[in-house]
């Protein structure tokens, strides 16, 4: 069987003993047995109460009655304890051996004691202490046990059990008591010989942000107070606190201090809750609580001292309001730093209002309400993988668009608006996890969404830009870049007296400053400098110090994360459903903002695929009602979801209607309606009065055809009105070739009569009476 032994690295190490509370340390290993059979220990500094009264031990004198003083931070002599006895003590439960350090303050070096440099400099503004004359009590020390430290070690002093020894003719030699020079000794070897072991006991002395309480009431003594005894005495010297005070005044501090509360008030309220002497009632209704004496309860200056319980909970911080603090004063963590340097892992989403003013594309006076802006900005690189601009408020819809956006071809993106980009200059890609706010992505179709496309998603804290500050620089970014170079921008600032309003100033469409938004966004990815992104591995390879070039030069060695490509699936979920109907010639799109139904005017979509399909001639018949998706931004194409994600083209022959927003478009079609509104009173005068003009013509030209058949013998027939119309509408284009040849001044030829019409070559009886009815008839 092989003996105990106790490993020579165990030398300064922590004992701690288990108590009912935990554990508590009792001491430290100072010296070890160079076999390892046993050890040496000394407890840390305890205050040792006063001996028992006994007789003097002096020869000579008369034996009297003596009586040890109290002495605080008193050293225990070493102790001895076997291996096997520890071993089993460590065993059994009862004790433990961790790794223990030294107080803090015993790493100043010399020239930092002398210069008054605290170790808690940092942490506490303000401290009464001074190292400078801790060195001095140091050396003072250090210079009654030099003789013995530097000829014998520890284990010297221990195991060889010259401690006694040496402390008494020290003491001899020093003309101190032998005592002093034994705690001295010992305090060196429980600092295993560290210089600084002989500084002042401030280990002991709790440490910083520790309670302290006091036998009388601390702080500069009441001058009238010394003057006087008793009861009186107490009263004016003040209030001492107690611990359950403490917790009082904590309570009181922590239920009533608010931004808006003052400390004032909020002592008051305390005193009212914690510090009753009786509650009076007046007229049995109102009830009224008296406080205690002044000397019997604590004072606003311990209550503002007290109530705080660390730094955050200062009035200062508590008046400057969470927001503020979280903005512009919280520690920024770097924790980006701790994940793995891949493309596409993770990525921030965050919607904000640009500071613009835009105006309708149908008409330059129009103004439109305020427009927001949706990022998605990756994390390892802010690579702005996709955005959303347009007039709807900050939601999931609009975080869904952005990241649909993200995945989709941004070359045809850019070409619709008029830039011509490569496909290398702006990356579809969607990352594997997003993190944003609540109003964002949190929410259930946002979350089944996400879901379905294998991306997991996190939520940053409320009221705190920092968790997602990468995406909160891009916004002023754009802002700085695109909004506040505009005319009519708001530059993020509420109009100020007297100033100049901002609708007077706006002049540009949403469409001409998207495509600000994105050149500004491809200078960003593209040709901005970000040398501080650059790893060793990319300097080597020759990798330029741009976002483009970094991005590329991961894919190309496989750092990065897998994307989902599924674009329809992304389409069914992100794109918002518009209801609509299908009608003969296509399917109309419904007005979001009616009750009843009303179309869109202007908005008809179809394609080829559809006219192949029987739903059309079954909608000739009736109406199909139907959903559709429709990217509130552009209105260029649709999708219906019918055996897959198909897409429709709308119907028009204006090219720039396919360019306008949801928005606008609605706008304009208000203002048309507007416009109709407002000339519908015109229109009714104008159409009464030609109306009005159309019948009194009819009235002239009745009377004026009753006067001409007024000049007849007898009345025409019908026969007679309705036959010869074709000579009728010969003499008709004959006079109006006349007029077109200036002839219709000439005098027209006589009107020929019956005779002339009628060939009277035969002048039989038989021909004169057809002669006769030929000429009663013209008369008629």
């Amino acid at each position: 069987m092989s003996r105990v032994k106790i490993p020579i690295e165990w030398c300064g190490r922590e004992i701690r003993s288990r108590t009912s509370d935990g554990w508590r340390p009792i001491g430290r290993i100072v010296c070890v047995v160079p076999d390892g059979s046993a050890i040496w220990w000394i407890g840390y500094p305890e205050s040792r109460p006063p001996t028992k009264s006994g007789r003097s031990k002096s020869k000579g004198k008369a034996k009297a009655l003596v009586e040890s003083k109290a002495v605080k931070f008193y050293i225990k002599a070493p102790l001895r304890k076997a291996a096997a006895d520890f071993r089993n003590d460590i065993s059994s439960g009862c004790l433990s051996v961790i790794e223990a350090g030294f107080p803090p303050y015993w790493s100043l070096t010399d020239d930092e004691l002398k210069a008054n440099v605290r170790p808690d400099r940092l942490v506490r503004t303000y401290s009464r202490a001074k190292p400078s004359k801790w060195l001095e009590q140091r050396v003072a020390l250090d210079a009654l046990i030099q003789d013995i430290v530097a000829d014998y070690d520890i284990f010297a002093l221990t195991e060889g059990g010259l401690e006694r020894e040496q402390a008494e003719k020290q003491a001899r030699l020093k003309k101190v008591p032998a005592d002093k020079i034994r705690q001295l000794l010992r305090r060196h070897m429980l600092g295993l010989g560290h210089r600084n072991a002989l500084l002042p006991h401030l280990d002991v002395c709790g440490e910083l942000g520790a309670e302290k309480y006091c036998a009388t009431k601390p702080g500069r003594s009441n001058l009238a107070a010394k003057n006087e005894e008793g009861a009186k005495r107490i009263k004016l010297r003040g209030y001492n606190l107690k611990p359950i005070d403490r917790q009082w005044l904590r309570e009181g501090y922590k239920t009533y201090k608010k931004p808006d509360v003052s400390m004032e008030e909020a002592f008051h309220l305390t005193m009212e809750k914690y510090y009753p002497a009786k509650v009076e009632y007046v007229n049995s209704r109102k009830p009224k609580i008296v406080l205690k004496r002044a000397s019997e309860r604590p004072t606003q200056t311990q209550f503002e001292t007290h109530g705080p319980i660390s730094r955050a909970d200062q009035p200062s911080r508590i008046n400057l309001g969470q927001t503020h603090f979280d903005g512009h004063q919280r520690p920024i963590r770097h924790a980006g730093f701790e994940r793995a340097n891949v493309f596409g892992l993770r990525a921030f989403i965050d919607s904000s209002s640009e500071d613009q003013t835009l105006v309708s594309a149908a008409s330059l006076l129009q103004t439109l309400p305020s427009s927001n802006r949706t990022l998605v900005v990756e994390d390892s690189t802010e690579y702005i993988l996709g955005f959303y601009s347009g007039h709807e408020s900050s939601s999931s819809l609009t975080g869904l668009l952005a990241l649909l956006n993200c995945v989709e071809d941004h070359v045809a993106f850019c070409s619709e608006i008029g830039v011509s980009i490569e496909q290398d200059d702006w990356i579809s890609f969607m990352p594997k996890k997003v993190k944003g706010d609540n109003g964002d992505i949190k929410q259930d179709d946002s979350i089944m969404t996400l879901e379905a496309s294998e991306i997991s998603n996190a939520y940053a804290k409320i009221f705190s830009p920092l968790s997602k500050d990468k995406v909160e620089k891009k916004h002023r970014y754009l802002q700085r870049k695109v909004d506040h170079r505009n005319d009519g921008s708001t530059r993020g600032r509420r109009r100020k007296r007297g100033e100049r309003r901002r609708e007077e100033d706006a002049c540009r469409t949403h469409r001409q400053n998207l495509i600000h938004i994105v050149k500004a966004i491809l200078q960003h990815n593209n040709h901005e400098p970000v040398p501080h992104l650059l790893t060793m591995e990319m300097r080597q390879d020759g990798v330029l110090p741009t976002r483009k070039a970094i991005v590329l030069w991961k894919i190309e060695k496989g750092y990065l994360a897998s994307s989902p490509a599924n674009l329809d699936l992304l389409r069914a979920h992100c794109l918002p459903r518009l209801s609509a109907v299908v009608h003969g010639d296509g399917i109309h799109l419904r007005d979001p903002r009616s009750t009843t139904g009303e179309l869109i005017p202007g908005l008809v979509y179809s394609a080829d695929w559809l006219y192949e399909t029987d739903i059309l001639v079954r909608a000739r018949k009736k109406v199909i009602p139907i959903d559709l998706a429709l990217s509130p931004g552009r209105l260029g194409c649709a999708y219906v979801q019918l055996n897959g994600m198909k897409e429709l083209s709308l119907k028009t022959h204006d090219p720039q209607l396919k360019e306008l927003s949801l928005v606008d478009w609605l706008t304009i079609c208000s203002i048309d309606k507007y416009s109709a509104y407002i000339t519908a009173r015109l229109r009714d005068e104008v159409e009464a009065e030609r109306v009005v003009s159309n019948e009194k013509t009819n009235q002239q030209a009745r009377r004026a055809k009753q006067e001409e058949q007024g000049k007849l013998p007898t009345r025409p027939s019908k026969k007679t009105i309705s036959g010869n119309k074709r000579a009728a509408l010969k003499s008709e284009l004959d006079a109006k070739r006349n007029r077109a040849l200036g002839l219709d001044a000439v005098p027209p030829d006589p009107e020929p009569s019956i005779d002339d019409l009628v060939d009277l070559g035969d002048d039989s009886s038989s021909q004169n009476k057809r002669y006769q009815e030929l000429r009663d008839s013209w008369l008629q």
